[in-house]
Parts: C-alpha cells; structure tokens; sequence
C-alpha cells in the first residue's frame, strides 16, 4: 500500500527530467523558426524549413536518447523504493495476523511483478518521448508554412508572420499526441504515467501477497479532495472473490483494473490487506464523512474541497504554460537575426511577463485563502531558469503595457489612463443622461478585463431607459463573449482589443438583431466607435447593401487589410440606410 500523499509526489524527479527534454525541444523550435531569415524566395525558404524539420526531429530523438539513462535510473529507483514500502506495509499487517510472507527480493513472483511494472512504465516514457517527437516535428512544418503563406499572400508582412508562429511555438510546449486525437503536455503526461504505473504495481505486489497469504479482504485508502466518482468507495472494506456477504465486490464497486476506476489514470487511493476479526477499520464513519463533505471559502463563497484542487491545478496549469512561453521567447530573442524581430518578441515578452506576475499572484491568493499548500514543483519548467526569471520581474517592474500582436492585430493592455479616455457617445436614441450612463459602461467594460490575460472580450447590453443591464466577460480558451439579446430596444457595447474601428461582424449583429438599436466598441486604449439605426433605416436594404459589399471583398475574413477596406467603403455608403456612424470627437 502507499499513501496518497506518497502517490502525489513519486512523479516529481521523472517529470523534472524529462523537462529538460520539453525546455529543447522548445529552445531549438523556436530558434530554427527565428533564425530563417526573410522569406524573399518562398520555394527556397520551405525547403530550407523542411530541412531545418528534419534537423529537430534528429535533435530530439538525440536529447531523448540522452536522457535514457537518466530516466531509466529514475525509474528503477523509484519502483524500487516504492517496491520496498508498499510491501513493507503488506508483511506488517499479515505478520499482525501471524503470517510469515515472504520479504520482497526472496519472492521470485513478487520481484517478478515489480519488474513488469518498471519496464512497463519504461516503455511508456520512450512512447512518449517519440510521439513528442513527431508531435514537434509536424508543429514546425505547420507554423513554418503559415508564415510563409502569411507573407506570400501580403496579408502579414515577415516580422509579423514570424512573431506569430513563434508565439505558437513558444505557448505550445512539448505535445505528446495520443491514438485517439487527444493530446497532453509532455509533463502531464509524464506525471500520469508515472503516478498510474507505479501505484498499478504496488496494487499487483499488494494482490500477489494476498494470493500467497489466502487473503480475500482489502480495504482502501482515503483522503480530502478525492474525486466524486471514488468518494463512494472510499475507506471501505470489499471482497476479492465477490463471495462475502457482509462486504461488496472489490471490482464492481470499486472498478480496479479499469481507467477510470481504483488504481487508474492518476488515481492517488490503493489498499490493502484486511483481516476480519484482527483489523480494526482504518477510517471511521465521521472521518469519511468530513472527507466527502469538506468545503473551503475563496472570496467569500464556498465550494467543495475537490472542485477547488481541481481549480488550484488549473491555475497552475496556466501558470507553468506562461513560464515556458517566457523561456521559448527568450531564446527566440537571442536567435533573432534582425532588430525588427528580436523587438516584436521583446514585447510579447514584455507581455507574457506582466501576466505571468498576475497569475502567479492570483495563485498565491487562491491558496492562502483555501488554505492550501503551494507546490512549487507543479509550476516549475526546466527552461525558465534563472536569467529568464529575472528577465521576466524586471519586464514586469519596467510597467510597459501587456501589448501582443497576434494575427497582425495589436492586443493593447488596458491602462487606468485609458479608462478615463473613454469619450462620451453621442446615441441619438439616448438623452444627454443616458448618454453620460453609456460612457460609464464603456468605462466599466474596460475596467472588467484590465487583469485579465491579453484579449480577453467584456460586454454591456443595456435597455435604452436604463432600466436593465447584462454584463459579459469572455471565457474559455479564445476568452471570447457569449452575448444575450434583449426583448427591448437595447444597445450593446463592448471592447476591441485591438483599438480598432468597428469590425464587420458587429455591423452584421446590429442589423440582424431587430431590438438592437445600436452598437458600440470601446477600445482597449480609449477610442471609442459606434454605429445606430437612424430615422430612415430600412432592415432589408441594408442587408442588401451589406451583401453587395462584401461581395467586393470575399476574403475579408481572412484578409485584414480587406476587413478595413470593406468597413471603410459600408461606412461611407451606410448612410443613405439610416446606419450612422460616429468616433471620438464626433457628434450627430
């Protein structure tokens, strides 16, 4: 049997190791991307990409095979100590009961199962090493092509195309790719197999002395924080055979031998022999009970134990992926070729280093107030050492804005001179009061995603009385909003990132949405820019007119340039449809 506590950290060491593999393959993706150059003949520079393909692929099967022996010392280590305490465990509690079980190394049939358990978990590192390999491989031919599509199209010039697959690059770490489609960080992925590996084999060294002892019973661990699913069993005493009357079937109720079940994907419970009549019950009724129903209070709500762990993870999640886009920056820095290059990735630097000190003070908050212990170990990547660290606080403490550019779009940070900017808009639907209101609204949507990572959308809907209000702020991955309608007349505003004028989606909202009256984008920098329905609108020729310019830009979708072309060209023909446009500064 090993301890929960024992299974959360076995994976430590093997996860610290095979970072060192994640931090490589890293540095050299992007350095190669970086290093190329500019794109002047596109059949040369993807040959040349294709090579430079081939050359990373060799690179990590080479570092891979470097790190063998490291690893599989590791491992053999590990599965040893691990070995050694799970029986250990076992022969004390049969000895308990007047048994005399074999110790480990004199039993051929337990160092034989300890022995699978090790090469097993072996094996599966090297999968993972490989298919990571692949994984990289086929990243780099696909950043390396989307920047040279990129500028070949005319739609980014070269700075730009390569700061965006080096962000990529950089954001994206080590993948390992699975069969199934899914994929997991390498370190992930390493921490899951190594957990599930080791406690599987603890699990069979545990079954085979049961099977030596004529043991039926087991009782399974427990701990705070388990997941809903494993809550049921928990701390409870099952049947091997299924034949006992007073105790459940080990398999069915617990799931042992499966993914999701007792011992499976990064299960943290095992068991161990029972003896009735000698064991007295490790966990009682109360104990299990405060375990099921334990809750912590962050910010003033409650939420149950688990559901904050799995927050907490998250959080660290975010926290390891900033500190390893940091450490590919910093290499894609020193392998610049030009000062244009070398300063764009200087800002998105300058950006990742703003946000990683938000999230990591937002982790520490998390914990100190649910009263967890921060794991340093689940938030720290290989390549973020210490010049890359000291780097990142200084970019931070300089207090230059969190600016990124991503798909040629400049993503400003909001500042609190930026908040104040905002004009007041000139609705003509609104008296001059409610038209004070909405500028209040541009201002809070502003002040909604200031610490929130780069890009993030914010929302208001309000009824032009002023007697409702809707708030939206983006999640999920892309951080975008999710908006509802209103069944009155109502406008919406929300937040460009970018600072840019209102986009042709927004156009298109306003004129599909009847109760919509008008719309508004507020930009991360202050500018503000609206459009409202007018006396004179007319829903169908303004679908129409829409239709017939967009018919004159049909890649404006993924054109940026043709995006401001064709709001420029709706803009000055909108007019004479009862759309009316106004910017800062302007009034109706």
């Amino acid at each position: 049997m090993l301890t929960p506590h024992y299974l959360a950290e076995c994976s430590d060491e093997l996860v610290r190791l095979l970072g060192e593999l994640d931090e490589s393959i890293m540095r050299d993706f992007v350095r190669r991307l970086v290093k190329a150059g500019h794109i002047t003949d596109a059949a040369k520079w993807q040959a040349q990409q294709m090579m430079e393909a081939g050359a990373l692929y060799d690179d990590i099967v080479a570092e891979a095979a470097r790190m063998t022996g490291k690893t599989e010392t590791a491992v053999r280590e590990l599965f040893r100590e691990a070995g050694l305490k799970s029986v250990a465990y076992d022969i004390n509690i049969c000895r308990a009961a007047g048994l005399s079980p074999l110790p480990l190394a004199a039993s051929p049939a337990a160092m034989q199962v300890l022995l699978s358990g090790m090469e097993k978990t072996k094996g599966m590192l090297d999968n993972l090493t490989m298919t990571t390999a692949n994984g990289a491989q086929r990243a780099f031919i696909e950043a390396a092509t989307l920047a040279e599509m990129q500028v070949e199209s005319g739609a980014f010039d070269y700075v730009t195309a390569i700061r965006n697959a080096v962000h990529t690059a950089a954001s994206g770490g080590a993948w390992v790719l699975y069969p199934t489609g899914a994929r997991s960080r390498l370190d992930t992925a390493t921490r899951r197999a190594v957990l599930t590996g080791v406690n599987q084999t603890a699990a069979a060294l545990t079954l085979a002395y049961a099977d030596d002892m004529g043991c039926d019973l087991v009782e399974t661990t427990a701990h705070m924080g388990a997941r809903p699913e494993h809550v049921v069993w928990q701390g409870q005493v099952f049947s091997r055979s299924g034949k006992s009357r007073r105790y459940p079937d080990f398999v069915t109720a617990t799931g042992y031998g499966t993914g999701p079940g007792l011992c499976g994907w990064n299960c943290r419970h095992s068991f161990y022999m029972f003896f009735e009549g000698l064991d007295e019950r490790a966990y009682s009724r109360a104990q299990l009970g405060e375990y099921a129903n334990a809750r912590v209070r962050v910010n003033g709500k409650e939420m149950p134990y688990y559901e904050a762990t799995q927050r907490q993870r998250a959080m660290e999640r975010r926290v390891r992926d900033t500190r390893r886009e940091l450490a590919g920056l910093d290499g894609g820095i020193k392998a610049a070729p030009d000062e244009a290059v070398k300063n764009a990735l200087q800002q998105d630097f300058d950006s990742a280093a703003a946000r990683l000190k938000r999230q990591e003070a937002a982790l520490k908050d998390f914990a100190r107030q649910a009263g967890f212990v921060l794991d340093t170990s689940r938030v720290q990547v290989q390549g973020f050492g210490r010049s890359t660290s000291a780097k990142a606080v200084w970019a931070a403490k300089r207090g230059r804005t969190a600016d990124i550019v991503v798909q040629g779009h400049t993503l400003y940070a909001v500042t609190d001179k930026a908040i104040q900017a905002v004009p007041k808009p000139f609705f003509k639907a609104l008296s001059d009061g409610m038209n004070r209101k909405a500028q209040d609204y541009a201002r809070e949507i502003l002040r909604n995603v200031k610490d929130l990572p780069e890009g993030t959308e914010a929302a208001i809907s309000f009824a032009i009385d002023g007697r409702l209000k809707h708030v939206f702020t983006g999640t999920g991955p892309d951080m975008r909003v999710t908006i509802r309608g209103m069944r009155q007349s109502y406008i919406l505003l929300h937040n460009h990132a970018s600072n840019d004028i209102l986009s042709p989606e927004d156009i298109l909202a306003l004129i599909r949405h009847d109760n919509m009256v008008a719309i508004g984008a507020v930009g991360n920098k202050g500018a503000l820019f609206t459009c409202e329905k007018v006396f004179g609108y007319n829903r169908e020729k303004a679908v129409s007119f829409y239709q017939g310019v967009w018919g004159q830009y049909p890649e404006m979708h993924v054109n940026l340039e043709q995006r401001f072309q064709f709001m420029q060209s709706f803009m000055e023909g909108a007019e004479k449809y009862g759309l009316h446009f106004a910017s800062p500064g302007q009034s109706g």
